[in-house]
């Protein structure tokens, strides 16, 4: 993929450089295409990346090219944005958005307008960041884009739920995780649970709150995200908190504080800290609340910009106030309210709103607390903040009595009293018992399942990692990864022959040895029988080890050979190709058809390389078998996507027969391994407008998988020497394809070690049947 992206990318610049000028100067285009992998290279140091980043904006004006200024623009643009500087990131995400504007380049549009948006939530401006994110939406779905479709209602709603409009946040989540679950999309179906927890918690409906954050537990198990686990832990704390179990609601949040420490979150320490400190304010430990406020705010202050520092003003204030210094509890009530207006935040400004009306009470200023008191309620009321809007009425209830008037000291309470019935109830509070003890239950099971996937997604992290690295000249990484593959192979080779060596004196010395014990056992007449046993061990093991020594020959001189024929002469074309490309006599469209085609025999190179290292991890038993859970359909569709434009070139129709809910117990890795190597031999000896169909059935424990194609089919000579492993048998495709044979032999070999078994059947002219079995569990 990456080779084709960087063949696209040069072919492009070499377009526009032509149309600038006749003479093409090929040093530009490998300079261009460095200076935007350098500035994304996260290993270098900022002065480094900042300065390719301005080298290709630089290159892109000289090329005079709307997309590339476009794609340099937004290059440079979230450069800033991962530094910090939000004001110039603004400024270059402005310039690509109208830039791919203009060469209708739509999805990159949409992707810069939800970056903008970002942005401009870091820049407290949520407004703004509203407006963009909203427009990329809409150009998302013009473009029925599923995936980014998710994203951005996503993106709206967040923006929505900071602005206090809770209920079209709802709307948009619900949406957005009805999508989630139709493209099983596990990360943004635990997002929108998550969320939705949050706001029905925000409208005061605990048991609904609590059946998100559930499902939000059973969801991250697949996923293994630590930090969003450390969050679901402080949501779970907040219900119990609602319930009055204090107990239960720190516990939930100290093994939460844990998890955010190991990952070093700062985001769920602030909360924790938060949390933490409402616990105390209940129990009245005001002195320890104190000190768990002042902690999450600092680490707001990083993070979350002004809302952050609302919500910290506010809880200052309450642990204040509960000391009684109601001045000091007054100075943050009304930082916080400021804050709030800055922002346009509702909801949080409707909680401010009634913290600082109940300071001025007990200050006795009751006109300025009625006044504050109402407009907090009239605000709850619009929004439905429901938990604020009771407390909102047994304000204003207690303000009336101290005036004397009665009647409506009592119309508040009623109210006030309704609204806590409708929150909380008998029927609720059952429902959230029985939801507790099922968390409870599993939730020791569930932690178990994330410690044992930990390592797994490491090693799965490490592998993502290792393929950010871009590469800058295609040739000459695959000499070198020839040369990486030979120097390993001949360390391997030399380490093997020393061991061999080795064995072989120790041997040698041994039989020596056992000479001298036989003569002395001969001449007394004793163990005769334990000597003769002993030589013969000892010389099974040296035809073992000289089995071994012929093994490791054999399989050096098989690379060399394919390394030899079937590498050298893709690499020998695609150096042939470049010099005509880069050659003055060959006109344009010529020098695209070169292009392609050597995109085609470097992919094929690729392919065979890729290949080579894993039958050589294999051979050398490096390569480990870690079998798990899969469905079969999706993998299988992940393989026909990587192959679907060869299947294109030759109009093959691809299949995926299996069911969504059919699940193999497999290594992963070596799955793919088979089921693309399968494919692709399909494709391969299938002529024009032919199929190529995959399917499974069950098969007592076991499953059993078919690829089937309508191809050219084999004699049973040309079969038997498929199947025989020392032969690596290949031959040409219905279009020239080459092969070497390794593929059927990594699948073979794949196969036994996931305990399965295979079978191929096939005629002449009629197509091919590759049947291999898989177990269930």
């Amino acid at each position: 993929m990456r080779l084709t992206v960087l063949i696209y990318l040069l072919f492009h610049i070499w377009i526009v450089s032509s149309a600038k000028s006749s003479v093409f100067v090929k040093s530009d285009t490998v300079r261009f295409s460095k200076y935007i992998l350098s500035s994304n290279n996260t290993e270098l140091d900022s002065s480094t990346r900042f300065n390719s980043a301005f080298e290709a904006l630089k290159h892109a004006q000289t090329y005079e090219s709307d997309f590339l200024l476009a794609s340099a623009n937004k290059n440079l643009g979230l450069l800033y944005k991962s530094f910090g500087a939000y004001a110039l990131a603004a400024n270059n995400l402005k310039v690509a958005i109208d830039l791919y504007e203009q060469t209708n380049y739509r999805k990159e549009q949409a992707n810069v307008l939800f970056e903008l948006g970002t942005v401009y939530y870091y820049l407290v401006d949520y407004s703004l960041a509203l407006q963009f994110r909203q427009e990329s939406l809409r150009i998302s779905e013009q473009l029925a884009d599923t995936f980014d479709i998710v994203d951005g209602l996503q993106g709206v709603a967040v923006m929505n739920w900071r602005l206090g409009y809770l209920k079209i946040a709802e709307q948009g989540y619900q949406r957005s995780l009805k999508l989630s679950k139709k493209i099983q999309d596990t990360a943004s179906i635990t997002a929108a649970y998550n969320s939705l927890g949050a706001i029905n918690w925000g409208y005061g409906k605990f048991t609904t709150a609590l059946e998100h954050y559930e499902k939000v537990l059973n969801f991250n198990v697949l996923t293994n995200n630590r930090k969003r686990y450390s969050i679901i832990l402080n949501n779970i704390g907040l219900i119990y908190k609602e319930l009055g179990d204090y107990e239960k609601a720190f516990e939930s949040y100290s093994e939460g504080l844990k998890v955010a420490k190991e990952q070093n979150y700062t985001l769920s320490l602030a909360y924790t800290y938060n949390n933490m400190g409402e616990v105390f304010l209940l129990k009245e430990d005001y002195e320890n609340a104190l000190l768990n406020f002042d902690s999450a705010l600092v680490y707001r202050e990083q993070i979350l910009g002004e809302s952050g520092v609302t919500i910290g003003y506010r809880n200052l204030g309450e642990a204040y106030f509960g000391l009684k210094n109601y001045a000091q509890a007054v100075l943050y009530f009304e930082r916080s309210v400021d804050a709030a207006d800055q922002i346009d935040s509702k909801y949080h400004l409707a909680n401010a709103l009634h913290s600082l009306a109940k300071a001025y009470l007990f200050q006795q200023k009751n006109t300025k607390s009625y006044l504050l008191a109402k407009r907090s309620l009239a605000l709850s009321i619009e929004q439905d903040y429901k938990n604020i809007a009771k407390q909102a009425y047994f304000l204003l209830s207690e303000i009336e009595e101290l005036k004397g008037n009665s009647t409506k000291s009592l119309l508040y309470f009623k109210n006030a009293s309704a609204l806590k019935d409708s929150i909380f109830n008998e029927q609720s509070s059952k429902q959230v018992a029985e939801m507790q003890t099922r968390y409870e239950t599993d939730r020791k099971e569930r932690e178990n399942v994330v410690l044992r996937r930990e390592e797994q997604i490491k090693d799965m992290q490490i592998k993502v990692s290792k393929n950010q690295i871009h590469t800058q000249y295609t040739i000459i990484i695959g000499f070198g990864l020839l040369l990486i593959f030979f120097i390993l192979f001949s360390f391997l080779l030399h380490s093997s022959r020393r061991k061999i060596i080795a064995s072989k004196t120790l041997l040698t010395q041994q039989n020596n040895t056992i000479n001298k014990q036989k003569t002395k056992l001969v001449l007394r007449g004793e163990n005769l029988t334990e000597i003769n046993e002993l030589l013969k061990d000892k010389t099974n093991e040296l035809e073992q080890t000289i089995g071994a020594l012929k093994k490791a020959t054999a399989f050096k001189n098989k690379i060399i050979a394919v390394i030899g024929h079937d590498l050298r002469g893709p690499i020998a074309t695609i150096g042939s190709i470049m010099t005509l490309v880069t050659g003055n006599e060959t006109d344009n469209k010529t020098k695209q058809e070169l292009l392609l085609a050597s995109k085609d025999t470097a992919e094929a190179a690729l392919n065979l390389l890729e290949n080579l290292l894993i039958w050589a991890k294999n051979e050398q038993g490096i390569t480990a078998y870690k079998p798990a859970l899969i469905q079969l359909a999706n993998a299988v569709d992940c393989n026909m996507n990587l192959l679907s434009e060869t299947a294109a070139k030759k109009e093959i129709v691809l299949v995926n027969a299996i069911d969504k809910d059919v699940m193999g117990f497999v290594d992963s890795n070596m799955f793919n391994t088979v089921v693309r190597n399968l494919l692709s031999n399909a494709i391969k000896f299938t002529e024009k407008s032919g199929k190529v169909k995959t399917v499974a059935s069950n098969t007592g424990s076991m499953l059993q998988v078919s690829v089937i194609d309508n191809g050219t089919g084999m004699s049973n000579e040309e079969l038997q020497k498929v199947l025989n492993s020392d032969m690596h048998y290949s031959q040409h495709g219905t279009m020239g394809e080459k092969g070497s044979g390794i593929g059927l032999q990594l699948c073979f070999d794949f196969i036994k070690q996931n305990k399965g078994s295979y079978t191929i059947q096939s005629k002449e002219n009629e197509g091919t049947t590759f049947t291999f079995t898989i177990p269930k569990s």
